[in-house]
């Protein structure tokens, strides 16, 4: 009966390793991971399309318990629309290249109840991908 316990024991250090390391996450490609809300499939912008500022401001991303910064992530989605809405959502090929330019360079801190990576990333890369 011992023996239960120390395998009842293993498995929920395994449970807590996995949780704290962020293994066992989404690595699927970016047409694998789930949208973030605001950008549904009848909301998503047009293949080759970038979103609007107005598809921006009703971007919503989920937690997790290990995440990007929502604080830094806001700051440069808020960069994102003013451009847009700057440009009225259709930037020239020279803003494209410095906002492509700015959104593949950005870094985020992971914090404990960030934003989820995978959204983010999957959000993001419709500013890289032209």
């Amino acid at each position: 009966m011992e023996w239960l316990y120390v395998l009842a024991a293993v498995l929920v250090v395994l449970m807590l390793v996995v949780l704290f390391t962020g293994r066992g996450a989404s690595s699927g490609t970016v047409d694998e991971i789930p949208l973030p809300r605001g950008l549904s499939a009848a909301n998503q912008p047009a293949t080759g399309a970038w979103p609007t500022a107005e598809q921006l401001t009703q971007l919503r991303f989920t937690t997790a318990f290990r995440g990007y910064s929502r604080e830094e992530v806001d700051v440069l989605i808020e960069e994102i629309i003013d451009l847009l809405r700057h440009h009225q959502d259709r930037p020239g090929p020279q803003a494209q290249q410095q906002l492509a330019a700015r959104v593949a360079d950005a870094r985020f801190v992971v914090v404990l109840r960030g934003y989820r990576m995978e959204e983010v990333d999957a959000a993001l890369a419709h500013f890289t991908d032209h």
